[in-house]
């Protein structure tokens, strides 16, 4: 079992699947796929940096518990499922 998952995990996990990401992140349609391979710039699993800042825009407007630094280095299983509790605690809004 692979107990760290990359930045595109990470978001998979707590914001939604690659469709709503490249929504959020104003990318084309199935360009998160891409995402999934290592590209010059960056890890297979990596983030665009226009994406990594559309996503913690949406982050930070959400007041979702994510850090910032999991969107360039990813996290643990541990640290995503206790921020899903996290979330889950939260009231309807």
């Amino acid at each position: 079992m692979i107990d760290h998952l990359t930045p595109l995990a990470v978001c998979e996990r707590l914001i939604g699947p690659k469709p709503e990401l490249e929504r959020i992140a104003g990318y084309r349609p199935k360009a998160a796929y891409g995402w999934e391979r290592s590209a010059r710039t960056r890890a297979g699993g990596g983030l665009p940096p226009r994406a990594q800042q559309a996503i913690l825009k949406h982050i930070r407007e959400q007041r979702l518990p994510i850090p910032a630094d999991w969107l360039i280095e990813g996290a643990t299983l541990k640290e995503v499922y206790q921020v899903l509790d996290e979330i889950k605690r939260r009231p309807a809004a």
